[in-house]
């Protein structure tokens, strides 16, 4: 195979798509939901499809803003259902996901989603929130897309995220609502 110009071509490729596999498979971890495959158009075959550089590294001019959105897209944040993965109960057991609760309202899991559009315990990120859905209305002159970030949250996640207005507004309110969530030792 590695005799010829064709054959190490073929190596090339083979190596290429077995990257974007493994690369596409570890996006589809349930530690990652907001990087789930079947929420973007993603070509699980082709490398350049599952490292594209995405529209919000470029989009979003605030090194902060950019941060704290790749923080909660990979994971990588002070989120109950990302600190209790770590931890286990007394017995070794692992905390299931719908088991790491909410620290401000009676909710059973402190999720990337729910953090951003359903917890109402704190009165600071309720007014936060609404700021933000303004915005969302001040862009769109609709609330079609506020009543959306309650009945399909993901895919408006995603759509603010890609969207050249939405992108920069979307990092500063995640910026600000991370800042509510504060590391605990839990």
């Amino acid at each position: 195979m590695l005799r010829s110009v064709d054959g190490i071509k073929k190596v090339i490729e083979a190596v290429e798509t077995s990257c974007a596999r493994y690369l596409y498979d570890g996006l589809q971890s349930s530690r990652l939901p907001l990087l789930a495959g079947d929420v973007r158009p993603i070509d699980p075959s082709t490398i350049e499809s599952v490292s594209a550089l995405r529209k919000y590294l470029v989009s979003v001019k605030v090194p902060a803003h950019r941060n704290a959105l790749s923080l909660l897209l990979n994971a990588d944040h002070s989120l109950a259902v990302e600190q209790y993965r770590r931890k286990r109960y007394r017995d070794g057991s692992i905390i299931p996901a719908n088991n790491r609760p909410c620290r401000y309202c009676p909710a059973s899991t402190e999720s990337e989603l729910h953090a951003l559009f359903e917890c109402s315990g704190l009165e600071s990120l309720v007014q936060r929130r609404g700021d933000f859905y303004q915005r969302v209305v001040d862009v769109f002159g609709s609330e079609r897309l506020v009543e959306r970030c309650s009945s399909d949250p993901l895919i408006t996640f995603h759509y603010f995220l890609d969207h050249d207005d939405m992108g920069p507004i979307l990092a500063k309110f995640v910026y600000d609502i991370l800042a509510m969530f504060p590391l605990q030792l839990v």
